[in-house]
């Protein structure tokens, strides 16, 4: 009985060994689609890793950092628009294509530096006004008497002195007397000069007057049109003018009015005045115009060519209409 139970183990161990490989295996390293195989009986182990993919980027797709197997396609760039310092540039990866736009720049006015129409950035500084460039003071202020020097009528190197003030400062859209018009108002300024010393009483006086641009001295005088005769639409002022100013870099068509005062002349003994209104139609905010006394020489007249820096001196009185400063009417 032991002899055939030591058989039946033997026999039994004979076909297990029978049924096995009969070899040591092979295993080749798992991979991301395979698990540990053997080379020789191809038995496996285990799992395949799986891939391991990189994101996709522009220019590739999604790829396996083990293996280096492609998963669908790459996103393509995706360009922001060029602007005028950086050129057309792919937001997600930073790739540049093409150039910068540059700078479009609108050159520079009166009123403000120049400046790039299509990012905003300021190049440089405002034109200089013609009244600082050219050393002009803008020296008086509303309701204030100044001493005014000129010189006298009826003699050479005789100067007057008389009393100069600028008041009544207004600021209005339209009155009875003049029209509305959209983006314009009216300005208007009354000037006079009172004459009291013994020099103009005997020799008589001379006043110089002036309107001037505190922007453009030049451009503001060559466009002055001096009408003879006053439009009807303007009745009952004594004159009429036409000019042109610059403001944020735009010509504006404006209009100038005078009204003497009543009084003008000698209104008593050793007493002399001589008074008027300016009315300025100009466009809305504009704060270059300028009135002024000048110190008139009968040996220094206005020629054409001249300009108030040729005319000005110490003696000279600006009053500038800074529309802030009206009073509205």
């Amino acid at each position: 009985m032991k002899r055939f139970f030591l058989n039946l183990i033997l026999t039994s161990a004979a076909i297990l060994m029978l049924s096995g490989c009969g070899h040591e295996h092979d295993f080749q390293e798992v991979s991301c689609d395979e698990p540990l195989t053997c080379s020789i009986c191809g038995k496996t182990t285990g799992d395949a890793i799986g891939h391991d993919f990189e994101p996709a980027t522009c220019t590739e797709p999604k790829i396996c950092s083990r293996c280096g197997e492609e998963e669908g396609k790459p996103k393509g760039h995706k360009f922001l628009e060029a602007t005028c310092t950086e050129p057309a540039t792919c937001k997600r990866c930073g790739e540049t294509e093409g150039e910068p736009l540059g700078h479009d720049i609108v050159d520079a006015n009166y009123q403000e530096c120049g400046y790039c129409l299509r990012c905003g950035e300021e190049v440089g500084e405002p034109l200089t006004p013609g009244f600082i460039e050219n050393g002009l003071d803008i020296n008086c202020t509303l309701d204030r008497e100044y001493d005014y020097i000129t010189e006298v009528y009826e003699a050479e190197d005789i100067d007057t002195v008389g009393t100069a003030v600028f008041e009544d400062f207004m600021i209005f859209d339209k009155s009875d007397e003049l029209p509305e018009e959209e983006g314009y108002v009216w300005l208007s300024i009354h000037v006079s000069v009172d004459y009291t010393d013994d020099n103009a009483w005997e020799y008589g006086y001379q006043t110089g007057t002036c309107v001037e641009d505190f922007y453009d001295i030049e451009g503001h005088d060559d466009s002055i049109f001096n009408y003879n005769d006053v439009p009807d639409e303007y009745e009952g002022f004594d004159r009429y003018t036409t000019y042109t100013v610059n403001y944020y870099g735009e010509d504006y068509d404006c209009e100038r009015l005078v009204k003497y005062d009543e009084n003008n002349g000698w209104v008593a003994t050793k007493l002399a005045h001589y008074g008027f209104t300016y009315y300025f139609h100009v466009p809305e905010g504009y704060d270059g115009t300028v009135v002024g006394l000048y110190h008139k020489y009968k040996a220094k007249e206005w020629e054409s060519g001249m300009y108030i820096y040729d005319m000005a001196d110490d003696n000279t009185l600006f009053f500038r209409l800074d529309p802030e400063l009206a009073e509205s009417f």
